[in-house]
């Protein structure tokens, strides 16, 4: 978050975390590529997405 201070999806500096592309649970890593920056509602609605099977 110190490299990339905004959201990759809306853009908002605001109540940021970090989110996995591929889930942890799924085999996927803690590395720089397979983690971006989201705000929290951006993370909540890609998670929601994902379990419904939309992948992005």
């Amino acid at each position: 978050m110190r490299l990339q201070p905004y959201c990759s999806f809306c853009g908002t500096a605001d109540d940021l975390t970090g989110d996995h592309i591929v889930p942890r649970k799924e085999g996927g890593t803690n590395t720089l590529d397979n983690v971006r920056v989201l705000c929290r509602s951006c993370n909540t609605r890609r998670e929601n997405d994902y379990r419904k099977g939309k992948r992005y």
